[in-house]
């Protein structure tokens, strides 16, 4: 793999060797969660235990694949079932419905979260790593395969489950596999870091500009 690297950056890639693909359906371990929709007024019974929600909007656009580290609270009416679809850390969140098809990688933090209407969450078999395939889905070659398998509009398209599972993985060589997906969780790790970071920073500038209009600072 660093031999890779090296050559990639002198821009000498060598041979190629032939592809290895894998259908989307054969990494799952059981069978995708769908997002519900959450109302205000639901009647959850004696099951309800209050839970974090995970919303579209709290996929990140690039293709790394984070979750905000700011998910919300579910509110104490929106509460969750025992049956309500909920995601591990290591799993893949789906956007099945919008503008734009995309996934992010569930983190500790978001263990035990819903998911809302138009996500699905997705557990892979051991052997496959979450953050490779996230970044293949968000990668110009699995964002072309959700637009063949998606339908709709050019403003709102849909993919459905059987069209999630006939997406197809591009894999790296099984000699090379183990470091490449220590390369991707790696940068995944070092950007969850960076956002925490930034994240945390932000805060401490909007409680300064706060105190600074209240003449509290």
């Amino acid at each position: 793999m660093k031999c890779f690297i090296y050559s990639y950056a002198k821009g000498e890639c060598g041979e190629p060797s032939v592809k290895e693909s894998m259908s989307f359906e054969k990494m799952w371990l059981g069978r995708p969660r769908k997002g519900i929709r959450i109302r205000p007024s639901e009647n959850t019974g004696g099951e309800e235990v209050p839970r974090r929600l995970i919303r579209i909007g709290d996929l990140s656009t690039d293709p790394i694949g984070l979750i905000t580290t700011d998910v919300r609270e579910a509110e104490p009416e929106k509460t969750r079932r025992s049956r309500d679809p909920v995601v591990a850390a290591g799993d893949l969140v789906i956007i099945t419905a919008g503008s734009t098809s995309r996934c992010a990688v569930a983190d500790e933090r978001a263990e035990g979260c819903v998911i809302s209407q138009n996500l699905v969450a997705v557990t892979l078999q051991p052997g496959y790593s979450p953050y490779y395939v996230c970044w293949y889905l968000n990668s110009p070659y699995g964002q072309q395969q959700f637009a063949q398998r998606s339908t709709g509009s050019v403003v709102t398209r849909s993919i459905s489950l059987k069209g999630l599972e006939e997406l197809e993985i591009a894999l790296p060589p099984p000699e090379m596999r183990d470091e490449v997906y220590a390369l991707f969780r790696s940068f995944y790790e070092h950007e969850r870091t960076l956002a925490e970071e930034r994240d945390a920073r932000t805060r401490v500038l909007n409680e300064i500009v706060r105190r600074s209009e209240e003449g509290s600072l």
